[in-house]
């Protein structure tokens, strides 16, 4: 099936179980971003360089043609899409290296309580 190829599809929850509450410790929220459709999506961005034309006019902020998560501690927390193309939920472990990244401020939700929201 080529979605499957693309990488479509719910993906296994990664995020522990435990309690959904907004008054833990603050940590960093950042947005992460990379280029969508793996390999394909990097050498796009890099040969025509539409989003460094885009990047270049609205200053220090994420390449808004890229793909692009929330990032809270050791998790990701992003939208996809699912074989039918319908938008979706997802988690997974934050890679090093895999994302370009942009901090954004602070939160208090625990990581149950960001996947809820998501």
């Amino acid at each position: 099936m080529l979605e499957h190829t693309l990488g479509l599809g719910h993906k296994p929850n990664v995020v522990p179980p435990g309690e959904a509450r907004v008054d833990a410790e603050l940590r960093t929220v950042t947005i992460g971003w990379h280029p969508v459709a793996g390999m394909g999506g990097k050498w796009f961005a890099e040969k025509f360089a539409l989003g460094k034309m885009i990047t270049k006019k609205i200053g220090k902020y994420p390449d808004p043609t890229q793909h692009w998560a929330v990032l809270v501690g050791e998790y990701v927390h992003e939208l996809w899409m699912d074989e039918e193309l319908d938008v979706i939920y997802i988690n997974e472990v934050v890679e090093a290296g895999e994302w370009h990244t942009f901090d954004v401020g602070k939160t208090r939700f625990t990581d149950e309580a960001l996947r809820q929201a998501g």
